[in-house]
């Protein structure tokens, strides 16, 4: 073996050794700081950041990026340490490698005292606007970012939640109160609960505006608070006549309609070569990947600056396949193939990212085990159709064999708001059933569907479901068919239904 082979073949098992290195990391923390000659440099996390991968020579380039910062880098070396990864990097032009280092993000949670100043907040500025009523704070929420507050008049009671949180936790806040409303009428069933109160960010509002027609009274109303002036002010209802947009259902013909191209068919070729369950999908969003039990590893490139057809990953690697990053790939599809399995270990990052995904993939293909009155040949994974400040898609949308839809929401972990997301899910799918959009737009070709309000279904293990989800559930107004369904434990090896509570309405 020559010299320069011997230094190629080192330089390849180096550059794929620190590969592995950066996916673990990036996989097992949601916000890591990149940090440089002692300062940070930038913090990946949001939904504009990310990495990838690509070779150079034989050595590999990590490119880096977030709203703040693009970083190029030529990695030397790779060494986890003590809860970090330490780099040995080379910059364009330099000779001499130089330290970076990437650490878990530090908690972004409120402070206590800055909980302890909002408490105090709100409970001045509910003392001062609603003076009528005596305002009890709750003790344990003191702990919590959700402050809780009873309010009582003469045997009429208000539950009241407030938060700082941002705009996008508009259902966490009303699961929230809503569990602390149930709690309120247990504890006190001498006394009428007159209604509910949520005291929080503007943008959150509209979240909860949207379901608040759906639900069962008392009233929900929502306030902003002016720190500065010490004022509650009330939070219009509206929510705008903006419809959601429903995309066209996508072409018939199995789970690889999508691939469309010699080179997408020979890429899929490959990527099952080693990942035998992968499968080419239509992405909600537009475009197409390749998924194993709905991880997706590659997908079409998009926009006209990217590099390539192709880019492949997991999570947030967006790395450009050539011929020289070939070796990246495969090595993530060996890692795929060996972790993604049923019964591998649950702490592998590939087995545990993306369950909700994972199931979903498995529902697809036979929707029928969850109940035997459901057509389980025709069902559509997340359909999208979002809207201004909306949610995006629906986990599933499958119909029974009498032509009713049903709206599937699905979740893998505890989630007090879970019912309530699957309501906003359900709320769209109603409002384009109205409209005739379904049957415009070429779902379930064939069938005439039912004009019957349409079934929510949350589904969930039955060992992951939130203690407090029966009142969130009791909640729900008439109009809305629910049923909560339980799986066992084992989905992954084979799904079976162990319990399911349906409305006693609908």
């Amino acid at each position: 073996m020559t010299a320069a082979l011997a230094e190629a073949r080192a330089g390849r098992a180096g550059a794929g050794e620190a590969a592995g290195a950066l996916r673990a990391f990036f996989a097992a923390h949601a916000e890591v700081d990149v940090w440089e000659q002692g300062r940070r440099v930038a913090r990946l996390g949001g939904e504009r950041s990310g990495f990838a991968l690509s070779c150079d020579r034989e050595r590999l380039v990590l490119h880096l990026w977030s709203e703040n910062a693009n970083l190029v880098r030529r990695v030397a070396a790779a060494e986890p340490a003590g809860g970090k990864l330490k780099l040995q990097c080379l910059r364009l032009g330099q000779s001499q490698p130089a330290a970076m280092v990437l650490a878990a993000g530090a908690a972004t949670a409120p402070a206590r005292r800055n909980r302890e100043d909002l408490r105090a907040a709100v409970t001045a500025a509910v003392e001062q606007e609603w003076r009528e009523w005596r305002c009890q704070p709750e003790a344990g929420s003191a702990r919590s970012v959700w402050q809780r507050l009873l309010l009582r008049r003469q045997g009429r009671l208000l539950a009241v939640v407030a938060g700082e949180a941002g705009a996008g936790a508009g259902l966490e806040a009303l699961a929230v109160a809503l569990a602390w409303a149930a709690e309120v009428k247990r504890r006190r069933r001498d006394a009428v609960l007159e209604g509910v109160r949520l005291i929080v960010d503007p943008g959150a509002a509209a979240a909860i505006a949207r379901v608040r027609p759906w639900l069962r009274r008392p009233a929900v109303e929502c306030f902003a608070l002016d720190r500065a002036a010490g004022l509650l002010e009330p939070l219009a209802a509206e929510t705008g006549n903006t419809a959601p947009l429903l995309r066209r259902a996508p072409a018939p013909g199995g789970q690889d309609a999508g691939v469309e191209t010699a080179a997408e068919a020979a890429l899929l070729a490959e990527v099952r070569g080693i990942c035998p369950q992968a499968v080419w999908e239509t992405r909600p969003g537009g475009g197409r990947r390749i998924s194993v039990y709905g991880l997706e590893v590659v997908r079409t490139a998009e926009g006209t600056a990217s590099k390539g057809e192709f880019h492949f990953g997991c999570g947030r690697e967006q790395s450009p396949l050539e011929d020289a990053s070939r070796p990246l790939l495969h090595q993530l599809l060996r890692e795929v193939a060996r972790q993604r399995v049923a019964g591998q270990d649950r702490r592998s990052p590939y087995y545990a990212a993306q369950p909700e995904r994972w199931l979903q993939h498995l529902l697809r293909r036979d929707l029928g085990c969850l109940d035997a009155q459901v057509d389980g040949r025709r069902a559509y994974s997340e359909v999208g159709m979002s809207e201004p400040g909306g949610r995006e898609r629906v986990d599933l949308l499958g119909v029974d064999r009498g032509g009713r839809l049903l709206a599937i929401e699905l979740k893998a972990e505890e989630d007090l708001a879970f019912p309530l997301q699957g309501l906003e899910y359900w709320r769209q799918v109603r409002r384009h059933q109205e409209a005739g959009d379904f049957a415009r737009l070429g779902y379930f070709p064939g069938m005439a569907l039912s004009p019957l309000p349409p079934r929510l279904w949350l589904v969930a293990p039955a060992l992951r479901w939130h203690p407090r989800s029966d009142d969130i559930t009791g909640w729900l107004a008439p109009e809305v068919p629910w049923a909560r369904i339980g799986l066992n434990e084992e989905w992954r090896h084979s799904i079976q239904v162990v319990y399911r509570k349906d409305a006693t309405h609908g």
